[in-house]
């Protein structure tokens, strides 16, 4: 029988790859789950930025990552939809994590992280599947695998594959030409 394991988001980064000395944007980071992970997977070397526009959350995180001995983790408040690249470097990595389904202009959130990161750069995309399991968002709301790399084309990616996610959902890279 198969395992019904959430994402982890260490394993997926280690599956992907991280340069020691990138630069990672976590767009919609919430508490920051892959915020750690890349922090972690990056060491001193390299950045993390969290954007998020819940500021209660960036604090909790931000006060984590310093407890944890992560200070490579930078917090930005900001609204996605009209972020702006100001004190911010291109990102190697870009991540949405479970941020896409959230919003109704979802090309608007995709062009940003193609915006804001670096040619040859790579987008992570992390979604649920579209199946209902009776938690996490409603099935209806959630943003199936056709649909993500119809966007992510749209914005200007090219798409590299898709990684291991765990059970419930599924994450696939793409490149900045």
């Amino acid at each position: 029988m198969e395992s019904k394991r959430f994402v982890s988001p260490e394993k997926t980064l280690a599956e992907i790859g991280i340069d020691k000395k990138s630069t990672v944007i976590d767009f919609g980071s919430g508490s920051g789950h892959w915020t750690i992970a890349a922090a972690k997977n990056l060491g001193p070397s390299g950045k993390v930025y969290a954007v998020d526009s819940n500021e209660e959350l960036l604090k909790r995180l931000n006060s984590f990552a310093m407890l944890r001995g992560h200070g490579n983790v930078i917090t930005k408040f900001t609204n996605l939809l009209t972020f702006d690249q100001k004190d911010i470097s291109l990102a190697d990595l870009s991540i949405l994590a479970n941020t896409l389904s959230f919003f109704k202009t979802k090309e608007v959130i995709i062009k940003k992280a193609f915006e804001m990161t670096k040619e040859k750069g790579r987008l992570l995309v992390v979604e649920w599947e579209k199946h209902d399991y009776g938690f996490g968002p409603a099935g209806n709301h959630r943003l199936g695998k056709k649909e993500l790399l119809d966007l992510a084309k749209g914005a200007g990616f090219n798409l590299l594959g898709e990684v291991s996610a765990g059970h419930y959902h599924y994450a696939i890279v793409f490149e900045k030409p």
